[in-house]
């Protein structure tokens, strides 16, 4: 638990105008909240490297990664004002809620990976064939070896 907690609070960056400006706004949610900017280099779970993210930070127990401010398509967005309303309409006292959330999330994900997955399956299928048309020939006549030649006599 404490290990975890050292990994979050070591790979968090230092953006302090921004978490200055809202750490206050989200401890009017839920006095546990924090805004956080994680570093490029982060390779905790639950966190996504470059990201900003909303953990709740409780004392004694492990950080919590509440959301990560991104937008709907996955793309890095700055914390704006979507990020409080987003969170006013989850229960942030709850840990079932936010365990709910996260395992929500996390299908998301995998979901999101899983198309992914399948678009380059569809890629590699459609370079696969125009590859094919381009360098393989595509008649063959009855196993007879085919010649340039108009002269050449055919069976």
């Amino acid at each position: 638990m404490e290990m975890r907690d050292a990994q979050v609070r070591q790979q968090m960056s230092d953006d302090l105008g921004a978490m200055r400006y809202w750490n206050p706004k989200l401890q009017q949610i839920d006095e546990y909240l924090q805004l956080v900017r994680i570093s490029e280099n982060a390779a905790t779970p639950g966190l996504k490297a470059g990201f900003w993210q909303v953990l709740r930070i409780k004392p004694g127990v492990p950080a919590v990664p509440v959301l990560t401010v991104e937008h709907d398509d996955g793309s890095f967005r700055e914390p704006d004002s979507g990020m409080l309303s987003q969170l006013e309409k989850w229960d942030m006292t709850d840990d079932r809620v936010i365990a709910d959330r996260a395992r929500r999330d996390a299908q998301l994900k995998r979901d999101r990976a899983h198309e992914k997955a399948e678009f380059r399956g569809e890629l590699v299928d459609d370079i696969k064939t125009t590859y094919k048309a381009r360098n393989l020939p595509g008649v063959r006549f009855g196993g007879e070896k085919w010649s340039r030649d108009p002269k050449a006599r055919r069976k």
